[in-house]
């Protein structure tokens, strides 16, 4: 293999294990705003935005990115001030850049 192809080679599969690594951070991080989510959850649609944070952190296990976005889009504001209050803002930064900064405070 030419030096050129297998240092592009090299660079492909680091990306990779890379984004395999950032889909199991932010499967982790949603594990913890579920937990959240469920102890905070007093109104219906509480309960809808949290089955929407478990679809998006199900969603990381398949690296299903449009499935991650889609369902922490519809999961809503409550989501992202719930995870702000725990000290994370992984969520709202994926939000933030595939919606064009929609939400407020984030």
């Amino acid at each position: 293999m030419e030096p050129i192809r297998h240092l592009l080679f090299l660079s492909i599969v680091g990306l990779v294990k890379l984004i395999f690594l950032l889909y199991e951070i932010l499967g982790s991080e949603l594990a913890k705003l579920k937990q959240d989510l469920i102890s905070k959850a007093t109104l219906p649609e509480h309960y809808i935005s949290t089955g929407e944070a478990v679809n998006a952190e199900g969603a990381t296990k398949s690296k299903d990115r449009n499935k991650v976005v889609k369902s922490l889009w519809t999961a809503g504001q409550w989501v992202l001030d719930a995870e702000t209050n725990i000290g994370t803002n992984v969520v709202a930064e994926i939000i933030n850049k595939q919606m064009g900064g929609q939400f407020n405070g984030h």
